[in-house]
This record gives C-alpha cells, structure tokens and sequence, in this order.
C-alpha cells in the first residue's frame, strides 16, 4: 500500500474470468480502468483500523482508507441508507469525496 497521504488499493481476483476490463488508457493517455466482479459478498472489515478490505466469493479489494478518514463522510452514510431504505429514486452520491 502507499505512503503519505494518498491511498493506495489492491485488488485480488482469484480467476481472470472475473475480470470484466482493464483499460490503460479509457480515452486519456495517463487513466487507467479496472472492473471486474467479486461476487456475492461475503465481509466488509478493516485491517488494523488503516485498511477497508471488501471480501467477495471471486475477490478482495483493499482500499488504504482508516476509520478516521471515514468520520467526516459518517453522516451522509447515514443520511444515503436511510434514502435508500425509503426508496427515494432521487438518492444521489452526486459530490461525493474526501478531501485532501
């Protein structure tokens, strides 16, 4: 993972029959895509309070992202479930970011 302040990823795929596409370039020269499936989810959890680790049946995905970082954001988590559990079509993650 990284050092600093950037976040640094990693994501572990256990077939390549998973992954969907893995772009270099996406229309820019410098951006890079990933997607794939991890499947049905099996954990969401932290590693040492620094690292989110997203368990699925084909893959993991780790994102350098502690829970502190996710304090100021806590609210509009809880604000977006609770459009969710209402069902309100107009739920938007519209704006959402950390900011540096």
């Amino acid at each position: 993972m990284s050092h600093g302040r950037s976040s640094g990823f990693s994501i572990e795929i256990k077939s390549k029959k998973y992954v969907k596409d893995i772009s270099l370039s996406n229309g820019r020269p410098e951006a890079v895509l990933i997607e794939g499936d991890l499947g049905p989810l099996k954990d969401v959890s932290f590693f040492e309070d620094k690292v989110l680790v997203v368990k699925g049946r084909y893959g993991t995905l780790r994102v350098e992202l502690s829970l502190v970082a996710l304090s100021p954001i806590k609210e509009r988590l809880v604000t977006v479930q609770n459009m969710q559990s209402t069902r309100k079509s107009s739920a938007s993650l519209e704006g959402w970011k950390i900011d540096e």
